[in-house]
């Protein structure tokens, strides 16, 4: 009898273990992959796999930060703020290199340390690429560079532009009285700024493009849709230049930096530079006195500042001439408050495009 009731104790309590079961939902305890979900799987795994890249000058980190995308962490070597013209890489950004897939400089003679940074680094696995191989090069003369002879300049640029301009160039352009000059062309008979003229720009990408598709052909088509995206950005930042150049009523403007020649050439106007290629090229007595009188007999209004230059010279011009001042970004390196704001190679580019449009008599 004792028995009997043991067992159908035991039977009942059974029978309520298993009906609790089936009131609980069949899969309560969390499986171990649950804290993982598949997207944020994917994401890792796409972290991981993520190329290194790394540039030397912020244009060319705006092209491959926009083309490569997701796909790739991009690394200015060159800190924001710091001039490319004076730049030497550290120990650190040696071995920085050591690690990336791909590294693409700007070529035509800008930076100075790149055969030494190059023969430091140890990765035959590095992608090195000099945007400006297959850009055409201008020299110093035709960038308006002249500080040695006379120099009349009928901007016969071959670009094809001129015929629709009815201006005359016999002018002097204040860059036939240089002998006193002592200054060094640091980047030897080229000028290397070709960013600032938006056709060579899109060349530029194109070469970042190109080395991304060699290294990462497995993603090819996204690299090729985010260039042309970027292209056809080009080719709109170039139509509204070519615009601005068709209506204007002047095509000289004095800056600071001879930086703009490219940006010149191609829509046919002539930068007149108070310094040379490289901004610590300081003017000297007479070359002031050469840019005060241009200024003064061409009444100009505006002389152009770049984003670094010393605050010393643009007083004297400008108290000289009683001409204002206006800020033409050479886009060589952005500000960390620019950065932070969003700033990239088409927005610095269209200010541009109104800082000139100002300077140089824009009308509609």
């Amino acid at each position: 009898m004792y028995l009997k009731s043991i067992l159908v104790l035991l039977s009942t309590m059974l029978v309520l273990s298993m009906a609790l079961m089936a009131c609980s939902p069949a899969e309560e305890a969390p499986a171990p992959e649950e804290d993982v979900q598949p997207e944020e799987a994917a994401s890792v795994s796409a972290e991981e796999e993520r190329l290194l890249v790394y540039t030397s000058l912020f244009p060319l980190y705006d092209f491959a930060t926009k083309i490569a995308g997701e796909r790739a962490e991009v690394i200015n070597l060159i800190p924001p703020g710091a001039e490319p013209h004076d730049f030497e890489p550290t120990p650190n950004d040696i071995v920085n290199l050591h690690k990336a897939d791909l590294f693409v400089y700007n070529g035509g003679g800008l930076e100075g340390w790149i055969e030494k940074i190059l023969e430091a680094v140890d990765n035959p696995d590095l992608k090195v690429v000099d945007s400006t191989a297959n850009v055409e090069l201008l020299t110093n003369e035709e960038t308006g560079y002249v500080h040695d002879q006379d120099h009349d300049h009928g901007h016969d640029h071959g670009h094809g532009k001129e015929e629709d301009h009815d201006h005359d160039h016999d002018h002097d352009h204040a860059h036939g009285k240089e002998e006193d000059h002592d200054h060094e062309h640091d980047h030897g008979e080229l000028d290397p700024h070709v960013w600032l003229d938006p056709l060579r720009a899109k060349q530029q990408a194109e070469a970042i493009k190109d080395a991304l598709v060699e290294i990462d052909p497995e993603h090819a088509e996204y690299y090729e849709q985010n260039y042309s995206e970027l292209a056809q950005g080009f080719d709109e930042l170039h139509a509204k230049f070519e615009e601005m150049s068709q209506n204007i009523q002047r095509r000289d403007f004095v800056v600071s930096h001879e930086a703009f020649g490219y940006l010149a050439w191609r829509y046919d106007l002539n930068q007149v530079g108070i310094a040379g290629l490289s901004p610590s090229q300081e003017p000297s007595p007479q070359r002031m006195r050469e840019i005060i009188e241009f200024v003064q007999e061409n009444e100009i209004q505006y002389i152009l500042f770049e984003n670094t230059v010393t605050l010393k010279v643009a007083e004297v011009i400008k108290s000289e001439t009683g001409a204002e001042s206006l800020v033409l970004h050479n886009l060589e390196s952005l500000t960390e408050e620019e950065l932070a704001q969003g700033a990239d190679y088409f927005s610095i580019m269209e200010q541009n495009l109104d800082v000139l449009k100002k300077a140089l008599g824009y009308q509609e």
